[in-house]
């Protein structure tokens, strides 16, 4: 399990925390994890924006815990920030950082 954070308006991308599993990784330690990593992007002045992660079970039961769902899209961490929620798609991925580099706004 990987966790990197990226620019949207550069190529600037760098790796923030690499773990190695002997199986899958439980739903509520994984929501802990992504909070945890949030925080320290946001203590360190960084602003993420988007999660992208792939559609694993154990994925999909932890975003399940942070309230994403197929009517809410998005997650809030700490009621003031707002995170978009989107799969690993990289043509998907490409296409949102052009669309949030031309409209400045991610919701």
């Amino acid at each position: 399990m990987m966790f990197m954070a990226r620019a949207i308006y550069t190529s600037w991308k760098f790796p923030l925390a690499y773990f190695l599993a002997h199986s899958g990784v439980y739903h509520q330690l994984l929501k802990n994890v992504i909070d945890n990593v949030i925080a320290e992007l946001l203590q360190i002045g960084l602003c993420p924006k988007m999660l992208v992660c792939d559609q694993g079970t154990n994925n999909q039961s932890a975003l399940k815990s942070l309230g994403i769902n197929e009517n809410i899209p998005y997650f809030q961490f700490m009621i003031v920030h707002t995170y978009l929620k989107i799969f690993e798609i990289t043509y998907l991925d490409l296409v949102l950082k052009k669309a949030i580099i031309l409209f400045h706004s991610v919701i």
